[in-house]
């Protein structure tokens, strides 16, 4: 689990094996030149989450190219009780295309679980909505969400 106030410019391994590469510019933290993170340290029981603006695409993945849309960051609620990564997202309105794809790849058993066999406790960068439609595009979202395979390799790309 790494907190906001953990981080440091330096390359990480995600849970899919590929690296993702960490960088401040100015107050913004960036990773893969591509992705902030515009909500931090939301604290869940197996982990911790972290909302990012884009949706990041594992090595040699490259979806077809959308021109992205101005986005201004929606606010992130607190959860007012502790909930695994799962459930936390599956309850705020922000996450809910990130919650159908964790349950289309097959993953919200990992990510509900508080075992540490199973790799908790994780950090998850989840995209928002927004970051989905952002990144992928109202057609790219809804072909990737039929696609099980790609979408757990993506997934797995935003956990640590």
């Amino acid at each position: 689990e790494i907190r906001r106030e953990d981080f440091e410019e330096q390359f990480y391994t995600s849970a899919l094996g590929s690296p993702l590469d960490f960088f401040f510019a100015g107050d913004d933290f960036v990773f893969n030149d591509m992705a902030e993170i515009i909500g931090f340290n939301l604290q869940a029981s197996n982990g911790i989450i972290h909302a990012i603006d884009r949706v990041l695409i594992p090595p040699n993945d490259t979806p077809s190219p959308v021109t992205p849309a101005p986005v201004t960051a929606a606010p992130i609620a607190t959860a007012p009780e502790i909930h695994t990564i799962f459930e936390w997202l599956s309850n705020q309105g922000a996450f809910g295309t990130v919650t159908a794809a964790i349950l289309a790849a097959g993953l919200d058993d990992i990510l509900d679980s508080i075992d540490e066999n199973l790799g908790a406790p994780f950090t998850m960068f989840a995209p928002t909505k927004r970051a989905f439609e952002r990144s992928l595009g109202p057609d790219g979202v809804e072909a990737i969400l039929e696609d099980s395979d790609t979408l757990k390799e993506i997934l797995l790309y935003h956990v640590i």
